[in-house]
């Protein structure tokens, strides 16, 4: 698992949820007025998850992260990836074909 600060790399500007969702070869799901809102970590633990963080689920051979997007939004990050459709989302979320 890791935790990359973004604003310790100095080469990394303009993370947005556009940005990344272009990236990413994503879809982005969400309201339009987020889509500039930089992220300030990425994540694939969820108790690392905060606010401004973009949440990065990975399904493994036991677990499979997706179930902890609740908790990580809820803990206040600014969207997450997720290889799957979550219906009802109220936040917002890149569709990839693969989070890895």
């Amino acid at each position: 698992m890791f935790i990359l600060n973004i604003k310790r790399i100095k080469k990394m500007k303009n993370l947005t949820l556009e940005n990344l969702t272009k990236v990413c070869g994503g879809v982005y799901f969400g309201p339009s007025d987020k889509l500039e809102q930089e992220v300030s970590s990425i994540t694939t633990d969820s108790r690392k998850a905060e606010a401004g963080t973009l949440f990065v689920p990975i399904v493994g051979e036991r677990v499979d992260a997706h179930k902890f997007i609740p908790q990580v939004m809820e803990a206040g990050a600014l969207a997450t990836l997720s290889e799957r459709i979550l219906e009802n989302a109220d936040f917002p979320y890149i569709k990839v074909e693969s989070s890895l």
